[in-house]
């Protein structure tokens, strides 16, 4: 069970849809996330999840590197190739979709946890709860800015 201050700064970190992701810390019942899964690193970006689109980041490009690498040496047809993108996308959403609520319920326990050792001051540890936390508009907005760029040069 959590505590008091345990619950508030989860709230100060969430910030939107806090008893949304409370209810599924506490219980471990992790939905589906559709906005997730259809809106994949903007999702990602809006939630503060850096790490996570630098990863994926890292194995879209070595699927589209081993994708060429195949196609380049003939061992598949540039329709194998377009079955196998698109299959990859939709896995990717699935999986993006089961576990994004997972993902970043880990994360904010571990910032949580982090905050609560570091900071003796309950005032101040939720001041950094919320910092840390919530929402990013601009990173969203930077995400697609790069995929724009990348999609058109």
């Amino acid at each position: 069970m959590l505590t008091e201050l345990e619950v508030n700064l989860f709230k100060r970190y969430y910030k939107y849809n806090s008893d949304y992701y409370i209810r599924q810390l506490i219980y471990k019942q992790h939905d589906f996330n559709l906005a997730a899964a259809f809106l994949g690193l903007f999702w990602l970006a809006y939630r503060k999840m850096y790490l996570e689109i630098l990863i994926i980041c890292i194995i879209t490009f070595f699927e589209i590197l081993a994708i060429k690498i195949l196609f380049h040496s003939d061992f598949i047809s540039i329709h194998q190739a377009g079955i196998i993108k698109k299959v990859s996308i939709a896995i990717g959403i699935f999986i993006l979709g089961a576990y994004a609520n997972q993902l970043y319920i880990s994360k904010s326990r571990k910032v949580v946890q982090k905050i609560i050792l570091e900071y003796s001051n309950s005032k101040l540890a939720l001041e950094v709860a919320e910092e840390k936390g919530g929402v990013s508009w601009i990173a969203p907005i930077i995400v697609l800015v790069a995929t724009l760029y990348i999609l058109l040069s």
